[in-house]
């Protein structure tokens, strides 16, 4: 741009900078002020005579930028390049008094009288500076308000997706942010929620036929949980774009919402509580409303017991068997959640950390059950027992959960005090009535001055008097004549006093027999104080008194059968362990004259050391479980002596309670042990000689034995000779003999092998402790295969039927277990009824470290009277003609089944069939077989 010097100086001078609001400065190619407007003087301090000719660099230039403006002057003035030309820059300007300032500035180049010139246009931003500075802190404050509030706040686009959440909404809803833009405010609604109605609004507010609306609803987080929210939408247009939206504010309203249903539950719980009159049924109402409202999966209440040792189960719901009956009665010195309520007064609402972080030994033991709440149950400043609640899930319990829970126990602790009262007053009610019906004939009521004036049918019944006979005094006629005066005296005195009475007398009753009476009246009056009437009950204690006398009498036997016996007796207090002791119990002691002070540590310093420690195990052990302490140790004497002796003590236990009392006698016993010493001795000389005499017989058994085997064996041979001959002449001279002599050849015969087939027999029994005993790991399933083989024709030519189970595998000899079991089958093929074909079943059971065979037919049956002579040699129940046999196989199978240490015996029905059963030992491990 290039101006003439006047028009220069004209156009510089003019009015327009002189009204503009922006500082024009003008300068030269030097750098020197050749302009400066009225805006540059309120700009800078400076008036336009003192800026001319001034440095611009020295003038208005901070002094940290003064040299890098000099350097780029000059740099153009040499290059003609500046970045600066032409630029809206914003930088910092220094006014006269040294403030450094924010600025817009503006450069051009003028040629002014052929110079080259520069014009600034210069803006003080300081304002716009400080207002967009607040702005900005203004707006950053929002954010972290926004952000760090509690009210959750959120921009959903007019389709109902959510676009910007603050953290609040987050943790109400339990979605992170970028999880929610992609879903819509519909998908974390509850579906009762979303009516046709609340939808709608948001359609209007979105269409700009609505403004503003506040309603509450649910929604369902993440988690799945149901919260509460009360939410306020207003429509929101972008002033430049039009793009519109809206923006929601949601206070989380949960809390006051299970507080208004708690409040709700809080008023039903109060009103059936009212009707509840049973502890039981106070406790099945609170259950009914808390379990459901906080979705308990069990709950229960323990009481203190009258002796405030033990928590008591009131009842439970949700339980297993066992844990109730595990709960069912808790001391309360254990380390549990309850009992800490129970001691403390202080309720828990803990989760499943905190339970095992507490309580590590519970570890296990809390089945299905993850978090759990115990309130105390509070009558005023008393714990009177805890309401416990448990929870499968880990669950989290708010401060409304919390307040509910302790108004419900508050509530259930006053209704079952309540409930008790009633009872207790209900019982009290039957208790008088019951004792009006029971002493209805002694209930009397007398007129102020003390006599009869109307009827008495109590008394009348209980005596006889009738009216006229007892009205005034004439009911002193009843009282036994030695009792009378003193009767008398003390009614008067009690009349003319106004104060109750009671006393005892004999009474004569309508039989003409005395009985004792306690006889107490209590005067009633009006409210000022005006004695109306008297009212009095007779008590008959005869029985009572016979009783007492009774009881003096047996312990006066009592104490001469221990004096007799030479025992002591004593009692000892389970508090501080003091005693009261007979002079016997002393003179045990070495104490003649008696000791005053006794305790129970009195008595183990007398008790020997090496005794000391078992004697006051089994003491501590008696008093837990209060059962009888019995012992017999040594001790030492007074004088220095050293005793046996033994005690006896009992607690005495009482109905509602701990026992506070051991009552117990003691001997000296010392005699008895030196004559228990003496038998000692005798029997260990005794116990020598059995030995020796048993060893005697097992070897005169042996050799018994032995010779049954040898003279069994010997005999075969010889009978053999007499069978094979006496066959030759029956087939040699068959026919040529009369029919009586053929007939004797042939019982010969018969009789020749039934002889070798007992023979036999008694071999094989002999043979049972005579040979080595080989036993082994045995499958009786294999045994029972190769048996059913070589029975075969047996069972073919009767029709038989023989099975068996899968048997399991048995330690025994296997030669032995095949007869066993092949005696016992054979039995069941051999004595089977007429007409109906054998049946033969085998099945064992494994029981402990044994198996037990069932052998079981359905044969003839025995009668029960043989089920023991069976088992004995030779025990024949029937004929040789009806069924063959010696009467060795049963005694056989006794003597087998006995050698391997096992049992045998049999169940039977005559005419159904008989189980033989037996056991026997289940194979070794190989640690046993090892022998370890």
């Amino acid at each position: 741009m290039t101006v003439s010097n006047s028009q220069g100086n004209d156009l510089l001078t003019s009015d327009l900078l002189s009204v503009a609001l922006d500082a024009f400065i003008g300068i030269d190619q030097h750098g020197r002020v050749i302009e400066w407007n009225p805006a540059a003087e309120r700009t800078f301090g400076y008036t336009r005579q003192e800026a001319l000719g001034q440095a611009m660099n020295e003038l208005i230039i901070p002094p940290a930028f003064q040299a890098a403006h000099q350097h780029g002057m000059a740099r153009y003035l040499e290059t003609g390049l500046a970045k600066v030309l032409y630029q809206r820059l914003r930088l910092e300007a220094q006014r006269r008094d040294g403030e450094i300032f924010p600025c817009e500035l503006v450069i051009h180049e003028v040629q002014i009288q052929g110079a080259r010139s520069f014009i600034a246009s210069l803006r003080d931003l300081t304002e716009q500076v400080r207002a967009e500075t607040a702005l900005r802190k203004r707006e950053a404050d929002h954010r972290t308000l926004i952000e760090n509030t509690a009210v959750g706040v959120a921009r959903v686009d007019i389709e109902g997706r959510w676009l910007e959440v603050n953290p609040a909404i987050e943790r109400f809803l339990g979605y992170s942010e970028a999880e929610l833009r992609g879903l819509t405010f519909r998908d974390v609604s509850h579906p009762d929620d979303l009516s046709q109605h609340n939808v709608g609004l948001f359609s209007r507010l979105v269409n700009g036929e609505g403004g503003t609306f506040t309603l509450e609803k649910r929604y369902i987080r993440k988690d799945g949980v149901v919260v509460w929210g009360s939410v306020t939408v207003s429509p929101v247009v972008d002033p430049v774009t039009g793009y519109r939206s809206t923006v929601a504010v949601i206070h989380d309203i949960t809390d006051r919402k299970r507080a208004e249903e708690y409040t709700e539950r809080l008023h039903r719980v109060t009103a059936d509580l009212a009707r509840a009159l049973t502890p039981e049924a106070v406790l099945d109402v609170t259950l009914a409303e808390v379990m459901p409202a906080m979705g308990a999966a069990a709950g229960g209440a323990l009481l203190i017991d009258d002796s405030e040792d033990y928590l008591e189960a009131l009842g439970h719901a949700g339980y297993s068997e066992e844990m109730e009956r595990r709960f069912s009665r808790v001391p309360l010195t254990m380390s549990l959640p309850v009992t800490d309520t129970a001691r403390t007064g202080e309720p828990y609402f803990l989760t499943s950390q905190e339970l095992l972080e507490r309580y590590p030994h519970l570890a296990g033991q809390r089945e299905q059950f993850r978090s759990g709440a115990g309130l105390p149950l509070r009558v005023g400043d008393q714990i009177t027992g805890v309401l416990v609640l448990s929870f499968s899930d880990d669950r989290l319990f708010s401060g409304a959960d919390q307040t509910f829970m302790t108004s419900v126990a508050d509530q259930c602790a006053q209704a079952i005090e309540r409930a008790r009262l009633y009872e207790v007053s209900r019982i009290s009610v039957q208790r008088y009535r019951s004792l009006v019906e029971t002493t209805s004939r002694i209930v009397w009521t007398r007129s102020p001055e003390g006599t009869f004036d109307h009827d008495q049918p109590q008394w009348t019944a209980f005596t006889g008097q009738r009216s006229p006979e007892l009205l005034g005094m004439g009911w002193l006629d009843a009282v036994h004549p030695e009792d009378r005066a003193r009767t008398a005296d003390s009614w008067q005195n009690a009349v003319s006093s106004g104060t109750p009475y009671e006393t005892k007398y004999r009474l004569r009753r309508a039989d003409g027999m005395f009985r004792h009476m306690h006889v107490r009246a209590i005067p009633l009056r009006d409210d000022d104080g005006t004695l109306r009437e008297w009212i009095g009950v007779h008590t008959d204690i005869t029985e009572r008194l016979e009783a007492e006398l009774a009881l003096r009498e047996s312990q006066g036997r009592l104490r001469f059968a221990l004096e007799a016996a030479q025992l002591g007796d004593w009692e000892m207090s389970l508090h501080d362990h003091s005693f009261r002791q007979s002079p016997r119990h002393d003179e045990i002691f070495g104490y003649p004259q008696g000791r005053p002070h006794w305790t129970y540590e009195t008595f183990l310093e007398h008790v020997l050391p090496e005794d000391r420690e078992d004697v006051n195990r089994k003491f501590t052990w008696a008093m837990e479980q209060e059962e009888a302490w019995d012992i017999e140790c040594r001790i030492r004497r007074a004088d220095g002596e050293v005793r046996w002796i033994w005690t006896r003590g009992q607690a005495q236990k009482q109905p509602h309670g701990r026992a506070r009392h051991m009552l117990g006698i003691v001997g000296d016993i010392t005699v008895l042990k030196r004559a228990e010493a003496e038998v000692r001795a005798l029997n260990v000389t005794l116990e020598q000689r059995v030995r020796e005499r048993t060893q005697e017989l097992e070897r005169s058994n042996r050799d018994l034995e032995q010779f049954a085997y040898v003279a069994s064996h010997d005999l075969q041979e010889p009978l053999r000779t007499v069978t094979s001959y006496t066959e030759l002449l029956a087939r040699r001279y068959g026919g040529q003999l009369d029919e009586k002599a053929e007939k004797y050849m042939t019982f010969t015969v018969a009789a020749a092998r039934r002889m070798g087939q007992l023979v036999q027999d008694l071999l094989d029994f002999s043979r049972v402790r005579a040979e080595n005993h080989q036993v082994s790991r045995l499958d009786p399933n294999e045994v029972m295969v190769t048996l059913i083989r070589d029975l075969e024709e047996t069972i073919e030519a009767n029709g038989a039927a023989v099975s068996w189970d899968n048997l399991p595998a048995v330690h025994a000899d296997a030669v032995q277990f095949r007869q066993l079991l092949q005696n016992l089958i054979g039995n069941g093929l051999k004595f089977h009824r007429d007409g109906v074909a054998p049946a033969v079943h085998v099945s064992a059971r494994i029981e402990g470290q044994s198996a037990h065979f069932q052998v079981q037919d359905n044969g003839i049956g025995i009668e029960r009277q043989y089920f023991d002579r069976i088992f004995a040699v030779f025990q024949r129940l029937h004929t040789r003609d009806r069924y063959q046999g010696t009467g060795v196989g049963l005694a056989l199978c006794k003597r087998i089944v006995e050698r391997h240490g096992g049992q045998i015996w049999l169940d039977s029905v005559p005419g159904e069939g008989t189980t033989f059963h037996f056991t026997l030992q289940l194979p070794l491990t190989e640690t046993e077989a090892a022998g370890v």
